[in-house]
């Protein structure tokens, strides 16, 4: 087989190794615009998972790049003058020079015919070839050529970035913030070899523009030319960690991470691969992991198809999946890093725990299973720093779920929520009896008398045996103004009454329907009718995508009910639920709980405990709403 592979990276390297190593007959041709010994950037980081795939491919390579590489075990965050470590990651990393190095000389033993300093432009050669593999990057001119055929998107970051080095050896993967007049910085670094380490800067550009770094990016920098002025500004910032030792330049300027994805990865005889094909943030160490593993699965296709059709094919139905989780995975984080600076707020035990959980996925448990003493050390802290419960003792569990919670003169025992009609209250249920509220929820032509009798009952019974307090759920009652306004007025005073007369501890008003304006007529009227020492709570659904509301202005909603007098907001589902309301309603009860410093409570999505302490020892919501309970598990 006759084969091309424009870009000579790890991408376009691995491959023609592992081809080479497959069929000696193959002729492959790799052409590289750059020198041999040329390269941006500093370290590549690789997990052991990823290390023990390259083994199983080719042990030569496997045998000198771990050998090359510098391993580590924590990760290690220094925050507000304090240093966390988190244990049981194990990460290796290797300099990006000494990888193309082994790479190359493995290729040229096989036989590769490698070309450098040469500039690929002739589309038409790609015909003269069986197999054409475009890992020519993130830019990729085959890619651009077949744009139509390709139909790629690219997205664009928040964040800003630079890519240096440091003659200072860190010790493990290390994530550095400071924050000085013009903002919050922070940097990921890592060792890469006995001298040097990765110092990858990232903040927020609001922070970026009033540090003057901008104006350091309006001249154009020749290609492989650095920005020295910002790069002496972020060794004096992190001078402290530095602890005397430089910061090192290779085409190091400020940039926004892109995220690409193609709609086919294939087109005739052409394979993109690599960040040609993909890209994820860098957060989660993938890029060159990622492309190494394209080469894997793209020789392996080969291996078992007779047509170069068909093997592309498989290729792109076996690595798609893999590659789309990871960037699933990565964009969470890559969210975190766009924002970091609104955590600055938290203890440094906090803020580690949240930055360590950005990723759905990561849960106290599993965190727990690689390092108890972290999570045992940061659950200790979140439990010190809650008040035990009013009657003196100390919380029997040391769970987070099971802190108390203070809301205006109402302690609720723990942060279980459960919000049910009147023919689900049977005091005895275990959930109910464990929960630290119970929302009553009535229809809306309930009668006052007829309810109070049916709910006395279930209130004294809960009153003496169980800690829970006890909540009433109003809907929304429209319209508040015209003809009806006064009528509807009179509807809210007849559940404020029943609040009164079940000696309720809350009230909480349905947000989830009608205009956002009438939420805020309602919440005045409903907490000028309430008690001033008990909490006001309102529920609100997931905004739809559709009306594309900004951050700013959901921070700019949820303040303004914070001024009208509301002490909780709840986090609903969306009306027309779809697979991602989970992920978009954890990121706006964290985004209202650290913007606008207001307690939170999630509605729904979540299956256990475990889940639950995340949540909480996070600081992403401060109480559960429990939506099936006989789907819940208290214990797991």
């Amino acid at each position: 087989m006759k084969i091309l592979c424009v870009g000579g990276g790890p991408a376009g390297l691995y491959f023609s190794i592992l081809m080479k190593q497959k069929n000696p007959a193959h002729q492959i041709t790799v052409i590289e615009r750059n020198r041999p010994d040329d390269t941006f950037g500093f370290g590549v980081i690789f997990s052991e998972r990823t290390l023990g795939s390259l083994q199983n491919q080719d042990e030569e390579v496997y045998q000198e790049i771990t050998r090359a590489c510098r391993a580590w075990d924590p990760i290690e965050v220094h925050f507000r003058g304090k240093t966390l470590f988190c244990y049981g990651n194990g990460f290796s990393a290797i300099s990006r020079q000494r990888l193309l190095t082994i790479l190359q000389g493995r290729a040229r033993d096989l036989g590769v015919e490698m070309r450098f300093q040469t500039d690929f432009g002739d589309l038409s050669l790609l015909s003269h070839y069986d197999l054409v593999v475009a890992a020519d990057g993130l830019n990729s001119l085959i890619r651009r050529s077949f744009g139509s055929q390709f139909q790629p998107t690219i997205d664009t970051g928040r964040a800003k970035y630079a890519w240096f080095g440091t003659t200072k050896r860190f010790t493990a993967l290390t994530f550095l913030f400071e924050e000085n007049e013009d903002g919050v910085f922070g940097v990921h670094a890592y060792p890469f070899d006995e001298q040097t380490s990765t110092f990858i800067v990232e903040t927020d550009e609001q922070t970026w523009r009033r540090a003057g770094l901008d104006r350091f990016g309006e001249r154009a920098l020749a290609p492989g030319q650095s920005d020295l002025a910002s790069m002496a500004y972020c060794q004096q910032l992190f001078s402290k960690a530095l602890d005397g030792h430089e910061l090192l330049a290779n085409n190091s300027k400020w940039l926004d991470f892109r995220t690409v994805r193609n709609e086919t990865w294939h087109y005739r005889n052409i394979a993109l691969m690599g960040d040609a094909a993909h890209t994820a943030h860098f957060s989660v160490g993938s890029g060159t992991k990622m492309a190494m593993e394209d080469a894997i699965a793209l020789s392996q296709a080969l291996e078992q198809h007779h047509t170069v059709t068909d093997a592309l094919v498989e290729y792109e139905r076996v690595r798609r999946p893999e590659v789309e989780r990871i960037q699933r995975a990565s964009r969470p984080s890559q969210a975190w890093w766009e924002e970091f600076r609104r955590y600055r707020h938290l203890s440094p035990e906090q803020f580690t725990f949240h930055f360590l959980t950005r990723n759905p996925g990561i849960t106290a448990g599993k965190l727990g299973r690689r390092d108890p003493q972290f999570v045992a050390l940061v659950t200790r802290w979140f439990m010190d720093e809650m008040q035990p419960p009013a009657d003196g003792t100390q919380p029997t569990s040391r769970m987070p779920l099971s802190a108390p919670l203070r809301l205006r003169d109402v302690k609720l025992a723990n942060r279980i929520v459960l919000a049910l009609p009147p023919e689900h209250l049977t005091p005895g249920t275990p959930l109910i009896t464990q929960a630290g509220l119970i929302l009553l929820k009535l229809p809306l032509d309930f009668d006052v008398e007829v309810a109070q009798a049916q709910l006395q009952g279930f209130v004294q019974a809960m009153r003496t045996g169980s800690p829970a307090r006890i909540g009433l759920h109003i809907p929304l009652l429209l319209p508040l103004v015209g003809q009806h306004g006064d009528g509807i007025r009179s509807s809210y005073t007849k559940y404020l009454h029943l609040a009164d007369a079940l000696d309720a501890d809350m009230v909480e008003l349905d947000g989830t329907r009608g205009p956002r304006h009438s939420h805020r007529t309602a919440l005045q009227l409903v907490r000028t009718g309430w008690k001033n020492g008990k909490p006001l709570a309102i529920c609100i659904s997931l905004p739809e995508e559709s009306e594309g509301l900004r951050d700013e202005e959901l921070i700019e909603m949820a303040d303004l009910y914070r001024q009208q007098g509301c002490d909780l907001i709840a986090i609903a589902p969306g009306e027309a639920a779809s697979g991602n309301d989970l992920l978009r309603q954890r990121f706006l009860s964290d985004l209202i709980r650290n913007e606008v410093h207001i307690p939170t409570m999630l509605v729904g999505g979540l299956k256990n405990a475990d889940e639950v302490n995340t949540l909480i020892l996070s600081a992403r919501a401060d109480l559960y709403l429990v939506e099936n309970i006989a789907d819940f598990d208290l214990n797991g």
